[in-house]
């Protein structure tokens, strides 16, 4: 498993701490509200976001399939990732507010989505706008590999990054 130097110290409830920052993971529906919010303007990247979030994410996080980590600063949600388990594992949205931006946060977020997942490697897409800003860390950080580059799956004409997965496992459909 990948592991990391941080400031961490753990908590009582087994969540962890970072310069008041709390990491922890949930299935709760009322989360699923909160999580919602940040994903705001994702759209941009991911049109059907809204109906996907409801309809795929909220249903199988609420049935154990997902898991949302949360990453929260004074009850805030502040980053988020959505994880999915199962034979072919995936990270589905990694999202940090941009105020907390390049403070460590999103790495926090894949590091333990990593290990909620128990996986190294899991499935990952990027958007062609984020992939300067992405690849540097999911590469170097945590030696994902880009699989495939293609055009046109969720948005026309717009490249989407896959890193790691099975050979047999690129995205056919959007959702």
């Amino acid at each position: 498993m990948l592991s990391y130097s941080s400031s961490r110290t753990a908590t009582k409830r087994g969540n962890t701490r970072t310069n008041m920052i709390t990491y922890r993971t949930t299935k709760s529906i009322f989360d699923c509200y909160r999580a919602f919010e940040l994903t705001e303007g994702l759209d941009v990247f991911y049109p059907d976001i809204r109906d996907w979030f409801w309809n795929k994410v909220v249903p199988s996080t609420i049935t154990g399939n997902s898991s949302i980590v949360l990453a929260e600063e004074h009850d805030q949600v502040i980053g988020l990732s959505m994880v999915k388990a199962g034979d072919d594992p995936k990270i589905r949205c990694l999202r940090v507010r941009p105020e907390y931006a390049n403070r460590g946060v999103g790495i926090h977020l894949i590091d333990k989505s990593l290990k909620l997942l128990d996986h190294d490697k899991p499935m990952v897409t990027v958007p062609e706008e984020k992939i300067n800003e992405l690849s540097r860390i999911m590469v170097n950080r945590f030696d994902f590999d880009l699989r495939f580059v293609d055009r046109g799956l969720y948005r026309p004409g717009k490249l989407e990054y896959q890193f790691n997965g099975q050979e047999n496992q690129r995205i056919k459909s959007a959702y």
